[in-house]
């Protein structure tokens, strides 16, 4: 009986590692097909002006947003090696966007469970969202990477809170804002989470030694990306980050609308759920909410992380004065992921 449950468990966990390399060699050929695909306006642009330049120009020069420098910075780098080709210069996003699968994977499996870690890691890998922009000559498949990353650093911090960890989350926070700005969203997001578990989960000297590390963090991860941001503030200020012109196209005045929050919910929705059929979107979307329901059943941590991206989102789809691109809400594509997955092993373990 013994024999025959060690045959049991390692064919299930056979299964379950060729079912992950297959999620990962079929999300890797979808973008490997599409790397040579026409270069999109914003990609020329971002390559003509920022990527085959010099970086000592690319890294001081925000006059648009379309600089996402981490991007524009190894986008030059690939361009010097390989040239100015069409996947040459989406190798940073598709790297990125690539990296984001398996990164998922371990998340999820971190949060709750491997069998979460395969439907987020699968999500990842078919979204045409996700797809679009791991092939894509910009900044937003690396925000959607470090967003997974500093989620799943959070994680092991609730478990561990150790020196490195800290040192880890501070890096990740100043790398995804040095990818784009609106790493805002993400950052915020998961920093909140990590705060308010910290405060739930810990106790006595615990609880507090979490909550001044996690100030200096906070602090030393500021400090890193206005270090990062350096060559731009010094030169042109602050204003030309935190006020772009090019954002005008996005202002309510353009949608003739007086508040930003009901179009933001309509992009994040037609973003997410990309590519789906309405009664198919509407069911995952459904599963995702029943996620955070079931969250507590199954998961590592108590507070669904989705929850706290709401809350944080909301003044800014309530009060900025205009109306966010639909690419600034990537990072909620694993994180959804994680949602869904988490759907499904709660209905097994009530089943069960």
């Amino acid at each position: 009986m013994g024999r025959e449950s060690q045959r049991t468990d390692r064919s299930k966990n056979t299964l379950h590692w060729v079912v992950f390399a297959l999620i990962l060699a079929a999300g890797l050929i979808v973008r490997v097909l599409l790397l040579d695909r026409p270069v999109g306006l914003d990609e020329a642009y971002s390559f003509l002006e920022y990527g085959a330049v010099s970086p000592l120009r690319s890294l001081r020069d925000y006059s648009a947003t379309n600089n996402h420098l981490l991007n524009s910075l190894l986008m030059h780098v690939a361009f010097r090696i390989f040239g100015a080709e069409f996947w040459a210069i989406r190798l940073p996003a598709f790297l990125f966007g690539a990296a984001t699968i398996p990164a998922a994977y371990l998340v999820g499996r971190m949060a709750v469970s491997r069998f979460v870690g395969l439907i987020a890691a699968g999500v990842v890998a078919f979204s045409v969202s996700m797809i679009d922009y791991s092939t894509n000559a910009r900044g937003f498949a690396m925000v959607a990477f470090f967003s997974v990353v500093q989620f799943g650093v959070g994680l092991l911090i609730l478990k561990q809170p150790r020196a490195w960890l800290w040192g880890a989350y501070a890096i990740t926070l100043a790398l995804g804002f040095f990818s784009v700005t609106t790493y805002v969203l993400p950052a915020g997001t998961i920093s909140l989470w990590l705060l308010i578990s910290i405060w739930i989960e810990l106790n006595g000297a615990a609880r507090i030694t979490a909550i001044l590390s996690f100030i200096i963090t906070i602090c030393v991860g500021a400090a890193l990306t206005l270090a990062l941001y350096a060559p731009i503030w010094t030169r042109s200020g602050f204003d030309v980050l935190l006020d772009n012109r090019s954002i005008d196209i996005y202002s309510l005045e353009y949608y003739g609308i007086d508040t930003p929050l009901w179009m933001n919910l309509q992009r994040i929705v037609t973003f997410v759920f990309r590519g789906w059929a309405l009664p198919a979107g509407a069911a995952i979307a459904a599963l995702m909410l029943m996620g955070i329901v079931l969250h507590r059943r199954v998961s590592s941590h108590r507070i669904p992380v989705l929850v706290i991206a709401g809350i944080w989102a909301l003044p800014f789809m309530l009060f900025l004065p205009y109306v966010a691109p639909m690419r600034t809400w990537i990072y909620l594509i694993p994180l959804g992921g994680i949602a869904l997955g988490t759907a499904f092993a709660g209905l097994a373990h009530r089943t069960g």
